[in-house]
């Protein structure tokens, strides 16, 4: 990939800046300056690109304001659901929400982000909820009120409509700390499933980006000997990956661009 370099390159440039002009920063400053100005891409998910593609002039200027603010720090903690998740430092918690396991189209449930602030002032502190993103998937009061140091629970109402890999992103902001002070990610994925009303066939429609790709989510029911998958549009290449990534099984593929049947 060349988003690390990509990356890299544009916060030597906002270090630059800020060495020439005498602007006071370190990592954190920093990372907030870079994450916190850059700009979403519409047609990208949250899962795709975070907080988006990074912006070298208003990461500086907003660098420039983060050196007059008092850093505020807070810690999430959320659900995580997937086939690895119970071997998490804390089984099935992690810094984000991610449920890979056990939605349906239609399910609607609530979900709880734990927040904890760790610095700033002795007093409560009121912060604004937003999401990025979220396409209705993701809702959650739209304040918090965090005292140091004390967990805080934040309901989320999670409501999955289409199959697929649905996220965005929860920003935590104060009006006097510019850009953000905490992000914490959501995801959930709905799978495709195999059943006798569909007759053990699922068939779906998808445009990748050109070029990139696009991911269909099946869950396999336990039991399967084998399974068979195809495309419908010629040179499309096709592949099937485990969950955990542990497991890559790419289709044929021909140079006339013949696409034939895949069966594992």
């Amino acid at each position: 990939s060349t988003a690390t370099p990509m990356a890299a390159g544009a916060t030597a440039l906002v270090v630059s800046a800020a060495k020439q002009s005498g602007v006071r920063y370190d990592a954190s400053s920093l990372k907030a300056a870079v994450t916190g100005s850059a700009r979403q891409i519409p047609h990208l998910a949250a899962h795709e690109q975070s907080n988006g593609l990074i912006q070298v002039a208003p990461a500086f200027e907003l660098l420039k304001k983060l050196e007059r603010a008092q850093p505020i720090t807070i810690e999430s903690r959320a659900p995580v659901r997937t086939m690895l998740s119970h071997l998490l430092l804390t089984p099935h918690q992690g810094v984000g929400l991610l449920e890979r396991e056990g939605w349906s189209v239609g399910d609607r449930n609530e979900r709880t982000i734990v927040l904890t602030r760790t610095s700033g002032p002795a007093d409560p502190m009121d912060f604004d909820l937003g999401w990025i993103g979220t396409a209705g998937t993701f809702e959650s009061p739209s304040s918090v009120t965090l005292p140091l140091d004390t967990p805080v629970a934040v309901p989320v109402t999670v409501t999955a409509e289409t199959e697929g890999a649905h996220t965005a992103i929860l920003s935590i902001d104060h009006p006097t700390i510019p850009g953000y002070v905490h992000r914490v990610m959501a995801a959930i994925v709905v799978p495709h499933r195999f059943t006798a009303d569909n007759g053990y066939t699922v068939t779906t429609e998808v445009k990748p980006p050109l070029p990139g790709d696009e991911g269909v989510f099946v869950e396999i029911p336990p039991g399967v000997a084998a399974m068979r998958f195809s495309s419908s549009v010629p040179k499309a290449r096709l592949r099937l990956i485990s969950p955990e990534r542990d497991m890559v099984h790419p289709c044929p593929y021909s140079l006339e661009g013949l696409t034939e049947p895949c069966a594992i």
